[in-house]
Formats: C-alpha cells, sequence, structure tokens
C-alpha cells in the first residue's frame, strides 16, 4: 500500500506510475511505450503488464533496457480489469496514469499533472483536489484527428464535474486522468465485476466525490486512439447501458451519503438522456469502423426505446447528420440544433 501524502512535499517530486497493461497490440504498444519513457518529468517508473500475448509483445519488450521500466508477464490471460489491478499492485508511486497500450502522452504530460498534486490549485490545496485530467486529443488507427475531448474550468466541484459528465460535456479518458495510487488501492482496485466497461470511470467519480473537486489542464497532454480493434467499439450497446446505469447508482449514493440531494436527483434526470448520447456515439463510432451506413441507421430504429421524446429525436438527427453529410456542414448544423435542443 502507498502512503497517501495528503500535501505532497514541494521540495521532492512525487514518483508516478505509468501502468500500460497490453494484450496483443504489439503495433501500438512501441508508440504508447516511447511517449512513456520520453516524459520530461524523471520521477517516474512504467509498468507494463503482458496478459499473456500470443504475437511478439515479449520479443518488442526484450529490445528495451530502461532502470525505469518494470515489465510482468502474465502466465495466463487475467482478463482487461485484472491486467489493470495487475499494474496497480506492482505500483510504487505516489500517483498513477492508466496508459492505455494503444494511445500516448505528450511530452509534458505527466510533469503538468503530477505538479498540481504537488502544488495544489488557487484556493486549494492538492488534499481537496481527488483527480487531475486534461484535454485528449482524439485519433484513428493511423494516428489521423477525429476531435478533441470537451473539459471544464481549471478547478470545479465534484458536484458540478459529475454533472456536466452526465451532460455528455465532460471527456473523460484513461490515458488523461492522474489520481492518488492509495485513492485507487482504498477503493479495492478496479472493479471488472460490477463495471467490466467503466472501472476507470467509476475510480476516478467515486475518488473526485470522496476528495470534493477536480483540476482540469486546458491542454493537449494525450492522444486517444478510436480504432476497431480496441474494447470500446466492440461491445454491444446494452452493455454500455448496464455500465452506464451503474455508474449512475453509484454517484447518486455517493452523493446522498453527503447529504447533497440536489446533485443526486440531476443525476436521476439526466441518465435517460446520458444513455441515449451513448448509444448514438457507438452507432457513430461503428460508421467510423466501417460499417455502412444503412445499417447505422437500422441500429438507431432497433435501439429507438432509448430515444425519449423530442430530446430524444433531436439525438437521433445530431447522429444521422454526423454519418451522412460533410463535416463542415455537420458542424454548423449541430450548433443550430445544440441551441434549439
Amino acid at each position: 500500500m502507498i502512503a497517501d501524502r495528503e500535501n505532497l512535499d514541494i521540495t521532492e517530486p512525487p514518483k508516478v506510475t505509468i501502468a500500460i497493461p497490453t494484450y496483443n497490440r504489439s503495433a501500438f504498444l512501441t508508440e504508447a511505450l516511447d511517449s512513456a519513457l520520453a516524459q520530461t518529468f524523471q520521477n517516474i517508473e512504467v509498468i507494463v503488464s503482458d496478459n499473456a500475448s500470443t504475437d511478439n509483445t515479449l520479443q518488442l519488450l526484450g529490445n528495451y533496457n530502461y532502470d525505469r521500466l518494470i515489465v510482468i508477464q502474465q502466465e495466463t490471460n487475467l482478463g482487461m480489469m485484472g491486467n489493470w489491478n495487475s499494474c496497480l499492485n506492482k505500483a510504487s508511486g505516489e500517483l498513477f496514469l492508466l496508459l492505455s497500450d494503444d494511445d500516448f502522452l505528450e511530452p509534458t504530460a505527466i510533469e503538468k499533472m503530477a505538479n498540481i498534486f504537488r502544488y495544489g490549485m488557487p484556493d486549494f490545496d492538492s488534499s481537496k483536489i481527488g483527480m487531475v485530467y486534461c484535454k485528449s486529443r482524439i485519433v484513428d488507427g493511423e494516428g489521423a484527428l477525429i476531435g478533441y475531448g470537451k473539459h471544464g474550468a481549471e478547478v470545479e466541484s465534484a458536484s458540478l464535474f459529475v454533472k456536466q459528465f452526465f451532460r455528455c460535456n465532460r471527456t473523460v479518458n484513461p490515458c488523461g486522468v492522474m489520481m492518488r495510487t492509495s485513492d485507487i488501492q482504498s477503493l479495492g482496485g478496479y472493479d471488472g465485476l460490477q463495471y467490466p466497461l467503466a472501472a476507470d470511470a467509476n475510480a476516478w467519480m467515486a475518488i473526485a466525490i470522496k476528495r470534493g473537486n477536480v483540476a482540469c489542464i486546458d491542454e493537449v497532454l494525450t492522444n486517444y486512439r478510436v480504432h476497431t480493434s480496441n474494447v470500446t467499439s466492440e461491445v454491444g450497446i446494452g452493455e454500455w447501458i448496464t455500465d452506464n446505469s451503474n455508474l449512475a447508482k453509484m454517484s447518486i449514493g455517493k452523493f446522498l451519503d453527503q447529504g447533497d440531494h440536489r446533485s443526486a436527483k440531476s443525476i436521476e434526470r439526466l441518465i435517460h438522456k446520458f444513455n441515449a448520447k451513448a448509444i448514438s456515439g457507438l452507432i457513430q463510432l461503428s460508421v467510423e469502423g466501417k460499417t455502412k451506413k444503412g445499417d447505422a441507421i437500422k441500429d438507431y430504429i432497433i435501439n429507438a426505446k432509448y430515444f425519449f421524446g423530442l430530446q430524444g429525436l433531436f439525438i437521433i438527427a445530431k447522429g444521422v447528420i454526423k454519418i451522412y453529410l460533410p463535416k463542415s456542414i455537420t458542424r454548423k448544423i449541430q450548433k443550430l440544433l445544440s441551441l434549439l435542443g
């Protein structure tokens, strides 16, 4: 268990663990690992946990000779969350960042996120900040730009942040989140049973609510890859709905425990719209993965029960616009629809 220094000693940089769980992704792993080892922040360890890959991952890792690199070879596949927790259990850093094997960091990512825990923010010491996240660049399998995530102010309360998350106004990718290692461990690690697809979100949301505030860096420090071979593009819509609903229930329960009934009620009202937007996003993602446009429209019809009233129709309209019209036109129409809906 890592000691939790509530206010990190500003005379000494905290140690940061960059965890890279991997499975059969040798084509992308080099970029992820190189980006971790090239950080300007020096007090790091990089843990790569190979989940019994059958490709040339181990041979690739054998080419690296760095004191700060720790390689774990799993004898059997532990599943995604089991591999995440293997990294967490091995971590000796006070701060923890989970870097997917197909994502990559900008050189100053760790330095800028760790410094917020080290020095705090104006009017906020680090003990009141549960997580630090940054703006992410979203890229495709070839590294071409798709877009950017949505983010908030430098510091905002957990109640505002969580509500904005369920309004789809906050984008939090695992590679762009730093937390205290001890905080994640206090939850028992990443809960893959209750949240098979959103264990990372469960962790940072629970920790943010506990600590009370979230810090954001308004700068692209991480790159989140979306392509046909990552988990988010392969799972079914029903699985996402279940995880989202469990996430909402967890946050509602924690706000109620704190006596924050207003935030709890807000999330109850927001979850249906959040699920509808999540479904629409997955359908649009399937088109990025070369699904036929006609099949994508069928997916909207099949999942019509999740789109409620006029609000649901606006979400469908935005999704269809994104699928069929050029991006330059869709941005203008989406702006108009957002004003109406």
